[in-house]
């Protein structure tokens, strides 16, 4: 998986991801076999992780780690 990704310093992750698919909903940035994702797609999946933990009862501010498969899924 490749993640074509420049983060400015004056940004959150979150704040960066937001804005990108506010200006560039359709540019691809997510490269992973035969998947790619645009930058509205990735706003949504993480979105959706974001409800789910919180959800779980994380809260902002708090620390998590992310073990994963090398995958977008």
């Amino acid at each position: 998986m490749t993640l074509n990704l420049k983060l400015p310093e004056s940004k959150t992750l979150h704040q960066h991801v937001e804005a990108m698919a506010m200006s560039k909903p359709d540019k691809p940035v997510v490269f992973a076999g035969d998947s790619t994702w645009t930058w509205r797609d990735l706003q949504e999946r993480v979105g959706l992780a974001a409800e789910a933990l919180r959800a779980a009862g994380l809260q902002g501010g708090e620390r998590l780690v992310v073990i994963s498969e090398n995958s977008p899924s």
